[in-house]
C-alpha cells in the first residue's frame, strides 16, 4: 500500500492516541526498559517538545534550524499531568501537517528540505516512542539479549564486531563505578535491511545505504567536528566515508539480507558483544515509505520468531 499524505496523517493522528493513552496510564516517575535512563515523565516531555518544535518549524516555514521559544518550553508543575499537556501538543501539530503543502521549501536535516519530510519524521518519532511506553506497562517486548543458548551464525565475526564487545566492556565498567544500583543495559542502534534474498539486499540495501551516508557526510555538524566530550565523534564525516556502505555492512556496521541472514547476524552480534537490545533503524535516509515496510513486515513476520530464544 502506498504511503500517501493521508495515510500518513492518519496514521500518526492514531500513533499520538495511543501514545497519550499510554502515558495516561503509566506512573510518571516508572523507567522505561527500552530506555533505561528516562522516566515516563522525562519521554514524554522528550515527545511533546519534539511536536511543538515541528509545529513551530512548519508554521513559521523557516529555512534555518531554530530552537523552540521558550513559552512553549513550560511544562506543567505536576508530572501527572504530563499527559495530558502531550496530548495537547498532538493535537496542535496535526492541523500544521494537515495544511503543509509537502512542497512547501522548510528546514530540515534530510537532503530534500520539504515539509513532506516532518510527516515521516513525526510518524517515526511517535511509534518508536509509544512503543517505549508500552514496555513500561509490558503490552510490548523489549528485545532483551540474554541467551541461554546460541546457535550456530553464519557471520564472521568482524573488526567492528570486536570494537562493539570493548566499547561495551568499558561502558558497563564505567556504569559500575558510578555506583548506579540498576543492572546496565546496552543497547546497540544500526541499520536493517530485509529482502526476500542476500542478492537483492545487498543491491537494494547498499545503495540506500549509500545515500544514508552521504547525508551524513554532507551534514556540517559531522564534518570537522571536534569534542572533549565524544571524542570518538571527532571529524565523523571523514570518518564515515572511509568505507562504502558494502563495506560497511560487510563488517557489522549494518544488518541487511534475508530473514535468516539478518536473523544469523543478530545472534553473532549479541553473542560477540554481550548487547542487552537492538534498536533497527528500518528508515535511514534514502528509504521510501513503502520500501521500509516492506523491509520491517519481513523483520516482524520472519526475523522476530527465528530469534524468539534470544
Amino acid at each position: 500500500m502506498e504511503w500517501t499524505h493521508e495515510r500518513y496523517l492518519d496514521t500518526i493522528e492514531a500513533e499520538m492516541a495511543l501514545m497519550a493513552a499510554a502515558a495516561t496510564r503509566s506512573d510518571p516517575a516508572a523507567r522505561i526498559p527500552s530506555c533505561p535512563e528516562w522516566s515516563v515523565a522525562e519521554l514524554v516531555v522528550h515527545t511533546g517538545h519534539f511536536l511543538r518544535w515541528v509545529t513551530h518549524v512548519l508554521a513559521t516555514r523557516t529555512r534555518e534550524r531554530v530552537a523552540l521559544p521558550a513559552e512553549l518550553l513550560e511544562l506543567p508543575g505536576d508530572p501527572r499531568d504530563y499527559a495530558g499537556w502531550f496530548a495537547a501538543s498532538a493535537a496542535g501539530v496535526l492541523p500544521v501537517l494537515r495544511r503543509a503543502d509537502p512542497d512547501t521549501p522548510v528546514w530540515t536535516w534530510g537532503a530534500r528540505p520539504r515539509a513532506e519530510f516532518w510527516l515521516r519524521r513525526v510518524l517515526h518519532e511517535i511509534t518508536v516512542h509509544r512503543n517505549d511506553l508500552e514496555t513500561v506497562e509490558g503490552s510490548r517486548q523489549f528485545l532483551s539479549c540474554r541467551p541461554e543458548r546460541l546457535r550456530p551464525a553464519r557471520l564472521a565475526l568482524s573488526k567492528d564486531l570486536d570494537f562493539y564487545a570493548e566499547s561495551n566492556k568499558r561502558l558497563r565498567k564505567a556504569y559500575a563505578e558510578s555506583g548506579y544500583p540498576e543492572t546496565s543495559k546496552i543497547v546497540i542502534s544500526l541499520p536493517v535491511f530485509v529482502a526476500e534474498t542476500d542478492a537483492e539486499a545487498f543491491r537494494v540495501g547498499d545503495a540506500l545505504f549509500d545515500k544514508h551516508l552521504d547525508i551524513w557526510v554532507a551534514a556540517e555538524s559531522w564534518s570537522g567536528h571536534r569534542s572533549a566530550d565524544y571524542p570518538t565523534h571527532t571529524d565523523m564525516g571523514s570518518m564515515l566515508r572511509s568505507r562504502t556502505a558494502t563495506q560497511r555492512r560487510e563488517s557489522g556496521s549494518g544488518l541487511f539480507g534475508s530473514p535468516e541472514r539478518v536473523a544469523d547476524q543478530i545472534r553473532v552480534l549479541q553473542e560477540a558483544s554481550a548487547v542487552d537490545g537492538l534498536i533497527g533503524q528500518v528508515d535511514f535516509d534514502g528509504v521510501s515509505g513503502v520500501v521500509a515496510e516492506r523491509s520491517l513486515r519481513l523483520f516482524i513476520d520472519k526475523v522476530i520468531p527465528a530469534i524468539g530464544d534470544l
